[in-house]
């Protein structure tokens, strides 16, 4: 092909620790048509000088230096300067498999897709591998719809660093701006546009692209107003169904159930990191998509049920009470499991030990190790039309035992 087939973008903010990994591997690709686009997102610490030394060696690299204004603005400007046929976004704390672009030009000469998808593999914070991505569908060409379908009920689709899309497909005189600040979704809504465009699909059953799980990235990083992406991101998803025509009731029981797990996540999260306020529980409350979800809540898993039962009835202290006790219990749980083996536990034995921490015989529930603090008969007497049979545990400042 004389043209460049791929343009590599990749943002980049105060990764010096990382940032030669990253390019390196990308540089190691056995396909070597593409161009390689650093976009220098104001770093303060030597990524740009990083970058500049690399884009002095090859001149595939173009380096792009802008003030910094979050990782969406980084990805426009990377993507209004690329000339490739298709993109490729690599985020500049991860690295890619050697032969990423090879596989997927073998998959766009043969079927000539528009948005072509793959695995990744977790590693840790020294790069090396944790588990590999289950695969979403079998190998082949994928229906729109069934794609989109994933989208509804699952965030496996969301990130733009595991797949890549045809260039013509972006909606690049688009105004972003007020994106920039979004921290969780921003991938979904930068994706809706390519897939609402595109027509063919491909799914490539290959672990390409390695994701450090780095705690102190922008995603992993609580933030109190990380609630508002409620109220942008999921809308946008929803919208997009409608205007595709793909809101049957099965769509929208998938859609709903999903939402209910992120409303019951970002409340989890608000009330267990900060004091919660009652006007943000109320704003939460009034969404348009929050007031829909109401009728769905039999979809979810019965701990999550009980949980958001009590957030629409507005028994909000209670709810709040509860969060943290699960957070005490995930905690116990956690300390000192390796991640993919407390997960599982979790999802068996979260709900039996939610139960667990309610008293059997008078209803209350030791919070404290000097057994002071309990559950009153009356908040008792609002959750237990919901629970099928508890026991009393203890829960102090350090560990979940169980009493004498």
């Amino acid at each position: 092909m004389s043209e460049v087939l791929f343009s590599v973008i990749v943002p980049v903010y105060n990764v010096e620790r990382y940032l030669r990994q990253c390019i390196d591997s990308i540089l190691a690709q056995t396909y070597r048509d593409f161009e390689l686009i650093l976009v220098d997102d104001g770093s303060q610490d030597s990524s740009g000088i990083i970058c500049d030394e690399y884009a002095a060696k090859d001149s595939r690299i173009t380096v792009i230096h802008k003030k910094n204004q979050g990782h969406t603005s980084a990805r426009r400007s990377g993507i209004s300067n690329s000339v490739g046929q298709f993109i490729c976004f690599v985020d500049s704390d991860d690295q890619v498999g050697d032969s990423l672009l090879q596989n997927v030009a073998d998959i766009i000469l043969e079927f000539s897709s528009d948005v072509i998808t793959f695995k990744w593999i977790r590693a840790d914070m020294n790069g090396n591998p944790l588990c590999e991505e289950a695969p979403i569908f079998n190998e082949g060409e994928i229906e729109k719809e069934e794609y989109f379908q994933k989208m509804l009920s699952s965030a496996s689709l969301n990130s733009l660093c595991k797949k890549i899309c045809r260039r013509t497909l972006f909606d690049l005189d688009a105004d972003y701006s007020e994106y920039y600040k979004i921290r969780s979704g921003e991938d979904l809504l930068q994706t809706l546009p390519i897939i609402y465009a595109a027509n063919k699909f491909y799914y490539l059953n290959k672990a390409l692209y390695i994701y450090r799980m780095n705690p102190q990235s922008v995603t992993h990083i609580f933030k109190k107003d990380d609630y508002k992406a409620l109220n942008i991101v999921r809308p946008a998803l929803y919208q997009c169904m409608v205007d595709l025509g793909y809101d049957s009731y099965k769509n929208q029981a998938e859609f709903f159930k999903f939402y209910l797990w992120l409303l019951r996540k970002r409340l989890f999260d608000y009330c267990t990191n900060v004091t919660p306020d009652e006007k943000i529980l109320s704003e939460i409350y009034e969404y348009p998509l929050t007031m829909k979800s109401k009728k769905y809540c039999h979809l979810v898993d019965m701990h999550v049920r009980i949980e958001l039962k009590l957030f629409f009835k507005k028994h909000w202290k209670l709810m709040n009470f509860i969060f943290k006790i699960d957070k005490k219990m995930t905690d116990f749980i956690r300390k000192g499991t390796p991640k993919a083996i407390a997960d599982d536990v979790m999802r068996r034995v979260r709900f039996p030990l939610f139960l667990m921490t309610f008293g059997k015989n008078d209803g209350h529930l030791v919070v404290s190790q000097q057994q002071k603090s309990f559950l009153s008969r009356e908040d008792y007497n609002k959750i237990r039309p919901y629970l099928i049979d508890t026991i009393t545990y203890d829960i102090d400042k350090t560990k979940l035992k169980r009493s004498k």
